[in-house]
């Protein structure tokens, strides 16, 4: 578990860097979250399809779904796909990049979805 939660920090950086340069707890919310997510889904039904469905909050879901079909070879919306993700954590910063360049390129503000989806995805894997 150490090794995930030290690997998804570093990749999750990315995100950081392009939000959270002075704002370090949006950074920190999302690493909990998803190191819970990687705990989680296998153990409670409805969490991989909760945590997906909250891309349909945010503006640009397109930009996620991409960037994880190209990179964990799905969307992730089940248990297969999220276990492939966490146990090649080493894909995640090559995702979050791909998400930044996507909204870079399309009309949906980055900071905003990205907030929104934290926020929500959180929720669903009780973090605070």
């Amino acid at each position: 578990m150490k090794a995930i939660t030290v690997a998804i920090f570093l990749v999750l950086a990315t995100f950081s860097i392009a939000e959270d340069l002075n704002h370090g707890e949006g950074a920190k919310r999302r690493i909990k979250t998803i190191v819970k997510l990687c705990t989680k889904a296998k153990k409670e039904p409805g969490v991989p399809e909760a945590f997906f469905g909250c891309y349909d909050q945010a503006a640009g879901k397109e930009h996620f779904v991409k960037c994880q079909e190209e990179h964990f070879g799905g969307v992730l919306d089940n248990e297969e796909t999220i276990t492939h993700a966490c146990k090649n954590f080493i894909k995640f910063p090559v995702y979050a990049f791909c998400v930044g360049k996507e909204f870079k390129n399309g009309e949906a503000d980055f900071k905003e979805a990205i907030k929104i989806v934290t926020a929500c995805q959180a929720k669903v894997v009780g973090v605070e």
